[in-house]
């Protein structure tokens, strides 16, 4: 807090939890700052207020573990960074050259989502073929980060440009081919170098649906959270560096959904923690082989037989999981 800024300029500095900048510029551009991460905590730039302000080079640490698939949906609170940064830590493969380390030159590791594809929502999923390529602002990317006899144990991974301030704009869009429940599926992710609130002031939400999904690796299923209920550990605040589905639903008006410092969250969650407790819901949980999955129906007044966008969330299922799947359905023929 100090109008005349604050300057780091000698040796690599380290936070553990929390950086707060209320006014003036906290200029890192001459030293190393790292924001360290463990499976205790994540440090984080806290909502920058005032005056305040952030120059040069971050790293940006996550920490996460296998998972039962090795995938994780991931994204940078960094603006520059290349899947090259990644590299580092991740053993990434595909053709063209993510990784002198690849494992398996013909499977890609590393996939972005283009919502414009049409058909089934799972068509829409494309290989990134270079170490180059950059990692854009707000988008969230589906990567292997390696089971079996890669990455075998949890690790930490970083990245490193000028943090991502103020306000972002995420990238969405709405297709559509023909189908409400497989249009509008768009891949972001947590822009800042802090978990966010998904309920909180600061948010535009313009033809988007009120739910996020997050994919749970340790559980081998997706978690959910729409209008303070969550299922599967889902919840209202989503960790720094993870990405997350959301589904617009039209394309008039144009879909929007940016933050702002004020969705910045003081709680510092793992990737996921418990479901806040909500009355007047039913919650059915089931298991088998060591895995589960649950659905959730709630009574709402004001809510109606068909979907609600500001109530209702889809079932995401990934073939590839062990874990059983349930779910209700609607119409027979959409499963939420």
């Amino acid at each position: 807090n100090n109008t005349s800024g604050v300057t780091l300029v000698s040796g690599v500095q380290e936070a553990v939890r929390e950086i707060s900048i209320k006014n003036g510029t906290f200029d890192v551009s001459a030293d190393s700052m790292i924001l360290r991460s463990d499976d205790n905590m994540t440090a984080r730039i806290a909502e920058i207020a005032g005056t305040g302000d952030i120059a040069g080079d971050i790293t940006m640490e996550r920490y996460l573990n296998t998972g039962a698939t090795g995938w994780h949906f991931i994204s940078s609170a960094v603006n520059g960074a290349t899947v090259d940064d990644w590299d580092q830590e991740m053993i990434l493969s595909g053709i063209g050259g993510i990784n002198g380390n690849a494992c398996c030159p013909i499977f890609y590791s590393v996939q972005e989502y283009d919502e414009t594809v049409g058909g089934t929502s799972d068509n829409g999923y494309v290989n990134i073929t270079s170490i180059a390529t950059p990692i854009a602002t707000g988008k969230g990317y589906w990567v292997y980060t390696g089971t079996g006899s890669v990455n075998t144990t949890a690790f930490t991974f970083d990245v490193t440009s000028p943090a991502n301030k103020f306000a972002v704009s995420l990238p969405v869009s709405f297709t559509s081919s023909g189908g409400s429940a497989n249009d509008g599926w768009t891949l972001v992710g947590n822009p800042y170098p802090s978990p966010i609130d998904w309920d909180a002031a600061g948010w535009t939400k313009t033809s988007i649906d009120d739910a996020a999904y997050i994919w749970n690796p340790d559980n081998g299923v997706y978690a959910s959270y729409v209008a303070s209920v969550g299922i599967n550990g889902g919840t209202r605040y989503i960790a720094s560096s993870q990405a997350f589905w959301v589904k617009t639903n039209t394309e008039s008006p144009s879909p929007v959904l940016e933050v702002t410092e004020a969705v910045k969250s003081t709680t510092l969650p793992a990737w996921f923690k418990t479901n806040d407790s909500i009355p007047n819901v039913f919650r059915l949980r089931i298991d088998g082989q060591g895995y589960g999955d649950e659905l959730v129906i709630r009574f709402l007044p004001g809510a109606n037989d068909g979907f609600d966008s500001e109530y209702d969330a889809y079932k995401l299922s990934y073939s590839g999981s062990p874990a059983p799947q349930i779910s209700t359905v609607l119409d027979t023929a959409t499963d939420l």
